[in-house]
């Protein structure tokens, strides 16, 4: 399974532009991101364009890639960009995660790989298991949104929950490496919470 999965995705990154299959609806362009300031647990704002950190051909995957799991690229840049700064080689110090989408240590196991080994991998390479995580998530959920393509990441079984559904507690994990998400200092972390500082 885990080979037909990539392998379709091979097979999909490389179709033609022309045959309107990939046909990008986003251009890397200019545009606005917010950020967490971890330090101050405000938003700032950066103005990017997308096309100095991506060269063409990841440019190309990433469209394709979105376009086969039906949800918006800009979506998928801006929460690359909150994970590592478009910087595919960046490691959370607190939960290990690493590359492009973050992925913990627990997360490349399920998916056949290491942070380490995902470390070591090129853009174009990590996208294959960005495409691999996201692609049950996509065809039981419609990300239709931001907020919806970032939890699927961050945490996939809270999709379509409701604000007061509690994502940790307790001085779990998800609170100790997310702390600036809990915003009444509570010692919990909700959707509502999480969707508010993204």
């Amino acid at each position: 399974m885990k080979a037909w999965i990539l392998a379709s995705f091979f097979a999909l990154s490389s179709i033609s532009v022309n045959s309107g299959i990939n046909e990008p609806r986003f251009h890397p362009v200019q545009h606005k991101i917010e950020r967490l300031n971890l330090q101050s647990k405000t938003l700032d704002t950066y103005s990017l364009n997308t096309s100095q950190y991506f060269n063409k051909e990841e440019s190309d995957s990433i469209s394709n890639l979105c376009n086969i799991l039906n949800i918006k690229e800009e979506y998928l840049y801006k929460v690359m960009f909150k994970e590592c700064s478009f910087n595919h080689q960046a490691i959370n110090k607190k939960s290990k995660a690493v590359g492009l989408i973050g992925f913990l240590p627990s997360t490349a196991s399920y998916l056949g790989t290491t942070t380490e080994e995902i470390y070591n991998m090129t853009k174009l390479q990590q996208l294959q298991y960005v495409y691999k995580y996201l692609q049950p998530i996509c065809k039981k959920y419609k990300l239709s949104t931001y907020k919806d393509v970032y939890l699927a990441i961050f945490y996939p079984r809270a999709l379509g929950k409701q604000d007061d559904y509690v994502l940790g507690k307790n001085k779990s994990k998800t609170v100790l490496w997310n702390s600036p998400f809990d915003t009444n200092n509570d010692g919990t972390i909700t959707v509502g919470e999480f969707k508010q500082k993204i």
